[in-house]
């Protein structure tokens, strides 16, 4: 049974590669998918057929996904490569020329990520290709016959906005990025200029996510610290966190030990303390303070 035709040229070689992969996701399913290559000059004419025996609709839609994700990377390959820097400088022309290259590297891997989901921003490029993909497979399930070529050509106008989109995603997070890096050198700073008031300070976290904090003679629940100083003022304005760090950058301590670490739930709290104090910063493995106190194990 012949599940497509393939018309293109030698610059889209890579569609073989990806028949192949196709080939082998469906031996995986014991279905024999056939691939028959000729040449005309520059021209490839690929038949892909399926035995008989293996076919079904199921078969068919299923290599149609497939090759909408091959076909995704052609037109994805062909927009970085003649749109994106364009895009960029016309929208985003206060952007300097190494970080043009810095999210031009960005964005092809937003545009062909595959690893595992870090955060909302990989769910949003994930999304954005899924919309593409899903149109390409439309278009794969209209027409037995498909020249690469025309569809790259004709087709990627369709999609350039979803593109673009993600690429207004990358510089957003490239800046926020650009913006905390410099936070955390401006942290440094200050950290750096300050008098250290006290040799060591223990973070304590318990289950809860409550934290407390101990230094050489006390140990108290931040709340105490909030209501003992100035921060009282601002406790409706600024979060706990927020708090911790101004104290440890007013108190400058030659160490900080953090304890309970995976009960923290505010990740990049920890990171920013970490960022600002560096090698001043230890991590507790649940030591014996934290055994008789019932902080981490409750």
């Amino acid at each position: 049974m012949l599940l497509k035709s393939i018309v293109f040229n030698k610059d889209n070689e890579g569609i073989i590669n990806g028949l192949k992969y196709i080939q082998h996701n469906f031996s995986v399913k014991n279905v024999k998918i056939g691939i028959v290559e000729q040449m005309e000059k520059e021209t490839h004419f690929v038949k892909v057929f399926c035995d008989d025996k293996d076919y079904n609709d199921r078969i068919n839609v299923r290599f149609n996904f497939y090759l909408s994700i091959t076909l995704y990377r052609i037109i994805a390959k062909q927009f970085l490569k003649f749109k994106l820097e364009a895009f960029i400088r016309d929208n985003y022309f206060f952007l300097k020329s190494s970080e043009v290259e810095d999210i031009k590297r960005m964005c092809k891997e937003a545009f062909i990520y595959e690893g595992k989901i870090k955060d909302e921003n990989n769910v949003f490029y994930i999304n954005k290709r899924n919309i593409i993909s899903k149109k390409i497979a439309k278009c794969l399930e209209e027409y037995l016959e498909i020249n690469v070529d025309g569809l790259t050509t004709f087709r990627t106008r369709q999609f350039e906005k979803y593109f673009f989109s993600i690429v207004d995603r990358v510089i957003e997070k490239y800046m926020a990025e650009k913006e905390y890096k410099e936070f955390i050198k401006l942290l440094k700073y200050f950290v750096e200029i300050q008098e250290s008031k006290l040799d060591e300070i223990n973070i304590y976290i318990n289950k809860k996510g409550e934290y407390f904090i101990k230094d050489n003679i006390e140990f108290k629940e931040i709340a105490a610290i909030i209501h003992e100083n100035s921060y009282s003022k601002l406790r409706n304005e600024a979060s706990v966190e927020d708090i911790i760090i101004s104290e440890l950058i007013t108190i400058a301590p030659k160490k900080i030990i953090i304890h309970g670490e995976d009960n923290c739930r505010n990740k990049e709290f920890l990171a920013t303390i970490k960022s600002v104090f560096d090698n001043k910063v230890e991590i507790c493995n649940n030591c014996d303070f934290c055994k008789d106190n019932n902080l981490v194990l409750t």
